[in-house]
């Protein structure tokens, strides 16, 4: 064999062997599993166990999604460029040490890889009006579940069902994607984009068995049981008495009877929540009444919105002094009676 052909033998084994050595490399990385995320759960009150994903041994998870135009309390209050999104997460650190949770730690994310971040304006507005540092550098030890709103302000024509959470466990970890919904744990998710609920009719079927007061809404649409946003706490005190107790929840004064749950701020009342079926509007609407009778009585002009599992209707309404306010029905998915009524300024 002359040494041309043996060079020629040596050549062709190599590129086999190369060959060989690249088809099983390629097969190896053909056969590679995707990485599994862990699941995580949490009991919300009010909500129900909640799932979510955990990312760097920190779980996430979502309890709720909301679209507001306007976001603050009494002296803070913030205008959307576009629209608010405001979502609620729940964040538990699983780690051996203490971790900063931040609202930089996460971000509304399209299928075309946009990326919206929260709102600094928005975000100072919700701790302004809660007294909370709602995930502003807080840190949280190992074992410890924390509750936070991240808003972020998105463009009004974007459907937020095509919008995904990414969220990172602590500063430094990995991130994860998660639907941009309520996910309840053995029952259905509920979506976060409004809609997709389902929408109360343009006209309600007739009012039977509940007493109307007509005339356009108005201040005196803000009572409850007897009692009115605005009014003082004395005038409070000469109308239902001493309360059974007075709490401070969320930094907020609670005055607590039987029938309401009466948020006092400066000595005026602020908020007003139903507490059982005795407690009815102007109107004649209390717990237990047909979501439709109030539509045929209060009108369309309301803002919709969901909570957990709760569908919340929104009128808004100015108070006798002066103060823009809201006034809440609220319905369990899936009912048709209401589950409890508040109202508050905003």
């Amino acid at each position: 064999m002359t040494v041309g052909k043996k060079r020629y033998l040596v050549v062709i084994a190599i590129l086999v062997i190369l060959t060989m050595i690249s088809g099983c490399f390629g097969n190896k990385k053909a056969g590679k599993k995707e990485k599994k995320v862990p699941e995580y759960t949490c009991d919300v009150e009010g909500v129900g166990k909640v799932k979510g994903a955990v990312a760097s041994n920190v779980g996430i998870a979502i309890y709720g999604v909301e679209e507001r135009d306007v976001i603050g309390g009494l002296f803070t209050s913030i205008q959307a460029q576009g629209k608010f999104v405001v979502v609620s997460v729940v964040v538990s650190n699983h780690q051996k040490d203490a971790i900063t949770v931040d609202a930089n730690s996460f971000k509304l994310v399209t299928n075309d890889g946009i990326e919206y971040s929260h709102s600094n304006d928005a975000m100072t507005a919700i701790i302004m009006s809660t007294g909370k540092t709602n995930a502003f550098l807080q840190e949280i030890n190992p074992g410890i579940t924390i509750s936070a709103q991240i808003p972020f302000d998105i463009p009004r024509n974007k459907n937020i069902s095509d919008l995904k959470l990414k969220a990172t466990g602590g500063m430094m970890g990995d991130s994860v994607l998660l639907p941009l919904m309520v996910q309840l744990v053995g029952g259905a998710a509920n979506p976060a984009n409004t809609s997709q609920q389902s929408q109360p009719p343009t006209s309600a079927p007739a009012n039977t068995g509940v007493t109307q007061t007509s005339g356009p809404l108005n201040g005196m649409d803000l009572s409850l049981g007897n009692i009115t946003i605005g009014e003082t706490t004395d005038t409070l005190k000469a109308v239902m008495g001493a309360p059974g107790r007075i709490v401070t929840e969320n930094g907020q004064v609670h005055w607590k009877y039987n029938d309401i749950d009466v948020i006092v701020y400066e000595n005026r009342v602020s908020e007003i929540i139903s507490s059982t079926s005795a407690a009815s509007t102007p109107r004649g609407f209390h717990e237990g009444s047909r979501i439709s009778d109030v539509w045929q009585t209060y009108g369309n002009n309301y803002h919709h919105e969901t909570y957990g599992n709760l569908d919340l209707y929104e009128y808004p309404i100015t108070s006798n002094d002066g103060v823009s306010c809201l006034l809440r029905f609220a319905v369990r998915q899936g009912e048709n009676t209401v589950n409890y009524i508040s109202m508050r300024k905003l």
